[in-house]
């Protein structure tokens, strides 16, 4: 799936709106859609606010089942996960990326740069459920 966000005046809610519809359109669980559409609003909060607006939104199933979500922004800069700070406001979003992903990175396209991040296809287990194959037992 991709969307064009240059045009959009609420480019987060679009691609929020946009990636829950296509993730519960494909039965993915509601775990897994949740992480997905928090790490594409910090995504592309961050092209808005730091990249000189979002470009293009890619949202990709790799073959593992895993989500791929990518943002390309014309910024010049990239993008650096601070320390956790409570006391700050802001400023958490690839902290928020960072957690909920099992990698983030980027890669520098013509005209700027994508910034991207995989979420894990499988739904995490609640804290004492069931142990996962190959996991204790």
């Amino acid at each position: 799936m991709e969307v064009d966000l240059a045009a959009e005046p609420h480019p987060v809610m679009v691609a929020r709106r946009t990636v829950r519809g296509a993730l519960v359109v494909a039965s993915v669980p509601e775990p897994v859609c949740e992480d997905a559409v928090l790490v594409t609003g910090e995504l592309v909060a961050n092209a808005a606010l730091h990249g000189g607006g979002p470009g293009l939104l890619r949202l990709t199933v790799l073959d593992d089942g895993a989500l791929r979500i990518e943002v390309t922004d014309s910024g010049p800069g990239l993008p650096q996960r601070r320390p956790a700070s409570p006391g700050r406001p802001g400023g958490h979003g690839l902290q928020v990326v960072h957690l909920l992903s099992r990698g983030w990175g980027t890669m520098a396209v013509p005209g700027g740069k994508t910034v991207w991040a995989e979420i894990p296809g499988d739904a995490p287990q609640a804290p004492g459920g069931p142990p996962k194959e190959g996991e204790g037992g």
